[in-house]
């Protein structure tokens, strides 16, 4: 059975009053699909190495942190002064599942996972899966309660503020359609 909670675990916030300075309606976002084969794939898991043999790669993980440093790559060849400066991925996470969020609860109820490196020529693979394995794993239970009413506003306002930062050189969005 569908559960209808969402408007319940997180409800309108009034005293919310951040006006995020970029107008996303006047920004063009390229997006681009890549399909990648099974045994590619599977390669490209068993050539990265994890902090701990427990914690084996996703398929976007893996796939994303490949992504990351492409775009982070051409960037650093094309904007020199951007070198050294946060470089952010963005990744979406599903709330769906987390204790106080019903695997079968209906509507948008995700949250935005920010990774972040150093933007330079050479970016280790590991450590980008490593960077994006971390901050999905801070989207936790007690990261989920802290967004609940007035007690969230300062998450959001820090994390847009991490996004709109004059000091990020770039950002880079990622989602996964994995089976779709």
């Amino acid at each position: 059975h569908p559960s209808f909670t969402g408007p319940s675990l997180f409800p309108q916030i009034p005293s919310l009053l951040y006006k995020c300075p970029i107008d996303f309606s006047k920004i063009n976002f390229p997006s681009q699909r890549f399909v990648f084969s099974g045994p590619k794939l599977a390669a490209l898991k068993a050539e990265t190495k994890v902090l701990t043999s427990e914690c084996v790669p996703s398929r976007f993980e893996v796939v994303a942190a490949l992504l990351w440093k492409c775009v982070a790559k051409a960037a650093s060849k094309s904007y020199e002064n951007s070198l050294g400066k946060p470089f952010n991925l963005g990744v979406i996470i599903n709330l769906r599942g987390k204790n106080c969020v019903p695997k079968n609860s209906v509507g948008n109820l995700v949250w935005l996972g920010l990774a972040q490196c150093k933007l330079s020529h050479e970016l280790d693979h590991t450590t980008l899966v490593n960077q994006i394995k971390k901050c999905k794993a801070q989207i936790n239970d007690d990261f989920v309660e802290a967004l609940k009413g007035d007690d969230g506003t300062p998450t959001f306002v820090k994390i847009a503020e991490m996004i709109t930062s004059e000091e990020t050189s770039f950002s880079v969005w990622i989602t996964s359609m994995c089976n779709m």
